[in-house]
Order: structure tokens, then C-alpha cells, then sequence
């Protein structure tokens, strides 16, 4: 009886990791007794939040939209890694492009690009 009292103490001030952990391992080693008994020692509280429903399927749409982005770039990267020839390609013409126009915006004595 007094060891009781004594082991309900202790029970009473263990964090929650702590009394979650040692009811898993009275679980597990088949004492329910004991699990119950620290069970019955966790303090319960009361909390005020957001709807549970409305929470989890806002939560639901954000992974589903992270989970569509996270497959566009996928597909993105493999599509531009699956043809690098046209990527080299749009990069020539676009230095090309840049070239010329830097050569006719510096003409030369006789009015004639430098390039």
C-alpha cells in the first residue's frame, strides 16, 4: 500500500514522453494492469483549437498541392534532361541573337558594324 502510494508519485511526475514510453513497454511485455494504472495517472486537459474536421482537410489539400508541384518539376527536370539538344540549341541562338545586336548598335567609321 505505501509502495503504491510511492510508485503513483513517481507516476504522477513523469513527462509525457516518459509515461507514453513506459506504458509502449508495459504493453509489450503484457502488464495492461500496470499500463492502465499509468493511463489513469496522465493528466487530462483541455484545449481550444480549430476544428478538427476543417484541420485535416485544409492539411489534405496542402499535401495534395505540394504533391502536384513536387511531380511538375519532377516531370520538368526529366523533360528538359530527356532533350539537352534543343536546350543547347535555344542557348546558341540566344547568344547569336545577343551578338548581333551588340555589333549593330556600334557601327563603324563608314557606318558599318565593327563585328
Amino acid at each position: 500500500m505505501k509502495d503504491d502510494k510511492r510508485i503513483e508519485r513517481l507516476y504522477a511526475g513523469l513527462t509525457g514522453k516518459e509515461s507514453a514510453t513506459l506504458v509502449f513497454t508495459h504493453l509489450s511485455q503484457g502488464n495492461g494492469a500496470e499500463a492502465d494504472r499509468i493511463r489513469d495517472l496522465v493528466p487530462i486537459k483541455c484545449y481550444r483549437m480549430p476544428d478538427a474536421d476543417h484541420t485535416d482537410w485544409f492539411e489534405r489539400l496542402r499535401r495534395l498541392t505540394l504533391y502536384y508541384g513536387l511531380e511538375r518539376w519532377r516531370y520538368q527536370a526529366h523533360a528538359s534532361a530527356s532533350t539537352p539538344s534543343f536546350c543547347t540549341a535555344t542557348t546558341r541562338r540566344r547568344q547569336k541573337m545577343r551578338n548581333e545586336h551588340r555589333c549593330a548598335s556600334r557601327p563603324g567609321s563608314a557606318g558599318k558594324p565593327i563585328c
